[in-house]
């Protein structure tokens, strides 16, 4: 028991979301953590931030998302993910050290705003100039993960075209495709890394875009460098159909060429998953592997639907992610797990099974942290400070009914009222604490403006290669129904503590 007067903060009153049980209680922290969990516990605290009627929940890890889409929230809108990646590379490359700082700052404040704690960018441009995220994520006080976007083959070497096919004006021998060697990659990754090292609640992680866009030789270089510094890894996964027909090297699958390299493993973590097959996905629950779900990039770039009930039943860990907002609309958290929680009803045949509203919390907080090996997500003693506090009140609260469901499948306000990273209270009453938010907003037009006609070359390029490959994905066979059937499972079903049946 830690006596009152040593709390450096106490979050009195909240009705909180703890480990199997919502109850109103104070809770005490020292430092980054929580120390006691009880009543009355404000009296001599350094600091109260009052939480009656509000809920109390684990601050979201938002597990996937691209910093960069902040200045191209609808370049290559209705397009599939094939042509739709041209327009992100000419919203990506060539980017000033102002407007990286810009676009991840205000990543930050839209994810702290709807109560995210912690995020992953998947960050792309020049991994020798992305310091400037840091930075910003650092100023801004959000707990983050920097994952360099890095690979070493041609973008048009990706997509499964044959050089010889690719129509004339497409120009898809463009120097804009031209890519740093391998062990400039990583080298420069290393130097982010060391370069941020002093920095707090920031890291740097291994980021491979997505296996088929890596070479086997610096696959090789990435699997040795996680092994001699335990960086954790986070890549995309067979995304799209079109990934899926796409042979890795010796013509076996992504999975199986990822476990060779000893890369399957605790600390990575793949984005969407959309198209693995029973196989890969048991293997990926035997090398304790996470898939970070994004249902609503997923369905707006039309890659398919990933098959979060065979996930269920394998034991694989799942986190939550938005994507980048340029393909999954904001960062918003609540409805990546009001997605979650219904996209996958139609094909599951046992309404036992369906997930609930505590159930995708659990993704979108617990989920992400073991992801990440951090030791956030629940609210208990020991657990990093990391919450947010949603205001009960308004209509779809007044019902008094279960708070999560309510947040999850009702709430239209997203907004949290306050937010605390690592005991630090950095969105309070709504008002964002240690930077001047009306610069940063002011700056975001101008930067992409100045981004937009910087690239125009890159748009142009864009465009013209829009027709070949949107016919390489259209053509793409499907692996399996969009939407997976899953009959009901033998025997009675059995509730979780997480409110979600096995």
């Amino acid at each position: 028991m830690c006596p009152p007067e040593k709390f450096d903060l106490v979050i009195r009153g909240g009705t909180c979301v703890l480990p199997g049980e919502v109850t109103q209680t104070d809770l005490g922290i020292v430092g980054d953590r929580i120390l006691q969990i009880g009543p009355e516990l404000a009296e001599g605290a350094a600091r109260v931030l009052e939480a009656r009627g509000r809920l109390v929940i684990p601050g979201f890890v938002n597990a996937h998302s691209h910093s960069y889409g902040e200045l191209a929230r609808h370049e290559g809108a209705g397009l599939p993910l094939e042509p739709w990646m041209n327009h992100a590379l000419a919203a990506t490359v060539n980017r000033s050290p102002e407007e990286i700082y810009v676009s991840s700052a205000i990543h930050a404040i839209e994810a702290l705003r709807t109560g995210t704690t912690t995020i992953v960018d998947h960050i792309g441009g020049r991994v020798d100039t992305l310091s400037s995220a840091a930075h910003a994520y650092k100023d801004i006080g959000i707990r983050s993960r920097i994952a360099p976007m890095i690979a070493d083959l041609r973008l048009p070497e990706t997509v499964g075209i044959d050089d010889a096919a690719w129509p004339l004006d497409a120009g898809a021998g463009d120097p804009a495709f031209d890519v740093m060697s391998a062990p400039d990659l990583l080298a420069a990754t290393l130097e982010l890394r060391d370069a941020v090292a002093d920095g707090i609640d920031c890291d740097v992680i291994l980021g491979p875009s997505a296996p088929q866009r890596v070479s086997e030789a610096m696959f090789e270089a990435i699997a040795e460098l996680h092994s001699a510094t335990q960086m954790p890894v986070h890549i995309h996964l067979l995304e799209t159909r079109l990934q899926a027909a796409l042979s890795a090297p010796g013509g076996q699958g992504w999975v199986r060429f990822l476990d060779r390299l000893n890369i399957l493993n605790a600390s990575l973590s793949v984005a969407h998953g959309i198209w693995l097959d029973r196989d890969e996905i048991e293997l990926l629950a035997e090398r304790s592997v996470t898939i970070v779900h994004n249902p609503q990039s997923n369905l707006q770039i039309g890659s398919g639907v990933g098959d979060l009930t065979c996930w269920r039943r394998a034991g694989v860990n799942i986190a939550l992610g938005t994507d980048s907002v340029n393909c999954g609309g904001s960062m918003d958290m609540i409805s990546s797990m009001r997605l979650a929680a219904l996209l996958h009803r139609p094909g599951n045949l046992d309404n036992d099974t369906w997930e609930t509203p505590r159930s995708v919390l659990a993704l979108a907080t617990a989920g992400g942290a073991r992801a990440l090996g951090i030791p956030s997500g629940e609210i208990k003693v020991g657990a990093l400070a990391d919450l947010a506090l949603f205001e009960m009140a308004g209509t779809v609260w007044a019902s008094d009914e279960d708070p999560i469901s309510t947040l999850v499948l009702s709430a239209y306000d997203h907004r949290a009222e306050s937010v605390v990273v690592g005991g630090r209270v950095v969105v309070e009453n709504h008002h964002l604490h240690g930077v001047n938010e009306e610069d940063l907003l002011a700056a975001v037009a101008p930067s992409r403006h100045r981004l937009h006609e910087r690239n125009s070359h890159l748009r142009d390029l864009a465009v013209r290669q829009r027709r070949p490959l949107t016919a390489a994905a259209a053509g793409a066979p499907l692996p399996r129904p969009l939407l997976p059937l899953h009959p009901s499972q033998d025997g009675p079903s059995r509730r979780t503590p997480s409110g979600r049946s096995t």
